[in-house]
């Protein structure tokens, strides 16, 4: 139902959605991610966490707000309800696909 241009415009609200990964169960502070020298340490300290929480963080988020998403591809106005249920069932489907999930 959705077209290319419609598809890539869900991939990129997708990819742009944000995730605090800092709030992941999985994040911790690394002081010293390089392992160099003390006096060389700088501002290259930070959190780092599991990527695959990272996917599944942004997967769950954008199930919440997929109908965002929907007026994102095209306002609701004029559609009936099987096209926007339609529509938003591919775009849960791009979703999952995006997030390497198998939901």
């Amino acid at each position: 139902m959705l077209n290319e241009e419609q598809k890539e415009t869900v991939r990129r609200w997708f990819k742009n959605l944000p995730v605090d990964c800092a709030e992941l169960p999985s994040a911790h502070w690394v002081n010293n991610p390089y392992g160099v020298d003390e006096a060389l340490v700088g501002s290259s300290s930070g959190y780092e966490w599991d990527e695959e929480e990272e996917k599944e963080a942004r997967l769950e988020k954008a199930l919440d707000w997929a109908d965002d998403c929907v007026e994102e591809v095209q306002p609701w106005e004029g559609w009936t309800d099987a096209e926007y249920e339609a529509a938003r069932a591919e775009i849960i489907e791009i979703f999952k696909k995006l997030a390497g999930a198998n939901k």
